[in-house]
């Protein structure tokens, strides 16, 4: 990486974050406990992928096939419900979904399908209490999810908040829609404007890097996060960037399951983030492009994800 670093230095300039005088990130990490129903349903997942993949770490042919369960163990982690449920106006997704192979009759399929009469997920109760109170002192939260599922469900539980809500199928000012109809300008002007309007709902593919929010808004919270560190670092700089006043305490707080693979993810993106920084000879660094398409781009990035997620399916944690 230093080596690339002095490749690199003549070709570009960074002002660091330090260098601009913002005020540093408060960074919190809240673990939650798999329980119940939702345990009985990861660890059979989990389970039920152990061992299907006796091949070299190198193979990239097998890359594509662990993104999708990779994107499984995911959405377990967060909300079981996931693994089943598609609702009907969610529009194109930006992960892609094929419907979870479980035979009809298993105990798995039971397990999925039976999910959301009988539980909460952690999360969103974690969730729910950092909102109510935040809430309480006035201050306007951010949540981020990559899986349009969750930002559903969310909208609804927290409709005490007025949430507003921005994805890939919420159009943009400028497409064709109907007078009064939402969009994602629409919804951003409620977000900041509305004091009623507490909460943002968004993925990091749809709310991009030409959004600014920093005036309004100094908590995010990540429902869940993927191996994907360029998207994660450029979504830090939504509530975090030129203009905050020297006093502001920004709060970024993510919500990991503990003993699933969102520990690896956490790891892993640590990981990269340090890598990056060291490349650019930039300590602060905290964001990078995205790209122009709104795609999560490869669920499994490179070798290093690959030998960590057989390290969690292997039970190596």
């Amino acid at each position: 990486m230093e080596l690339v670093s002095k490749a690199l230095s003549p070709f570009y300039v960074r002002t660091t974050k330090s260098e601009l005088g913002l005020p540093p990130t408060s960074l919190r990490v809240e673990l939650v406990d798999l329980s119940g129903l939702h345990a009985d349903i990861y660890d059979a997942l989990r389970d039920r992928y152990a061992g299907m993949f006796d091949l070299s770490l190198g193979d990239r042919a097998m890359l594509a096939q662990m993104g999708e369960v990779t994107m499984y163990l995911l959405e377990a982690a967060t909300n079981p419900a996931l693994l089943t449920h598609r609702a009907a106006d969610e529009g194109p997704l930006a992960f892609r979904y094929p419907p979870l192979a479980i035979p009809p009759g298993s105990d798995l399929g039971r397990l999925v399908a039976s999910y959301h009469n009988h539980e909460v997920p952690l999360k969103f109760q974690k969730l729910a209490v950092i909102l109510r109170e935040n809430a309480e002192q006035g201050r306007k939260t951010l949540v981020w999810s990559n899986f349009v599922g969750n930002l559903l469900a969310l909208e609804s539980l927290l409709a005490s908040y007025q949430p507003a809500l921005v994805y890939g199928a919420v159009p943009t000012a400028d497409s064709n829609v109907a007078p009064g109809a939402r969009t994602r300008e629409s919804e951003l002007a409620r977000f900041r404007h509305d004091d009623e309007c507490m909460v943002l709902l968004a993925n990091p593919a749809a709310l991009g890097e030409g959004v600014s929010l920093h005036d309004v808004c100094h908590d995010a919270v990540y429902v869940d996060r993927t191996f994907n560190a360029g998207q994660y670092l450029q979504s830090l700089d939504r509530i975090h960037r030129l203009g905050l006043a020297p006093e502001v305490d920004t709060r970024i707080t993510f919500l990991v399951t503990r003993s699933t693979i969102d520990q690896r993810v956490d790891q892993r993106v640590a990981e990269k983030a340090v890598r990056l920084a060291t490349m650019l000879d930039d300590p602060d660094l905290e964001a990078m492009a995205l790209p122009d398409e709104e795609d999560y781009g490869e669920l499994i990035e490179d070798v290093g994800d690959l030998e960590s997620l057989f390290e969690h399916l292997r039970g190596e944690d």
